[in-house]
């Protein structure tokens, strides 16, 4: 394995100084993630509060969609019925 290559001596940090420099921009970079993250947080609470009044139905129906779907099948099976003609039954 070769050894760790020195820079060179023209170099406008020292080794001390460049790791101050990468540790603030390390810094930096979480700092903004977490900013991005919060703003998102945001902008999808308004966007929920905005559209609530059709989302809230939305999930009811998804949620009934799936508690009904066994009975469904069910339907389907036992009267050998179309799906659209058991959900319209049901």
């Amino acid at each position: 394995m070769a050894a760790l290559e020195e820079p060179p001596p023209h170099s406008v940090l020292t080794e001390s100084q460049r790791r101050v420099v990468g540790s603030a921009l390390t810094l930096f970079a979480f700092l903004g993630s977490v900013a991005l993250v919060v703003l998102a947080c945001i902008i999808v609470g308004r966007f929920l509060g905005f559209f609530a009044n059709v989302l809230w139905p939305l999930a009811a129906a998804g949620v009934m969609a799936l508690m009904m779907r066994p009975i469904v099948v069910w339907l389907q099976r036992r009267f050998r019925l179309r799906r659209l003609t058991a959900v319209i039954l049901l």
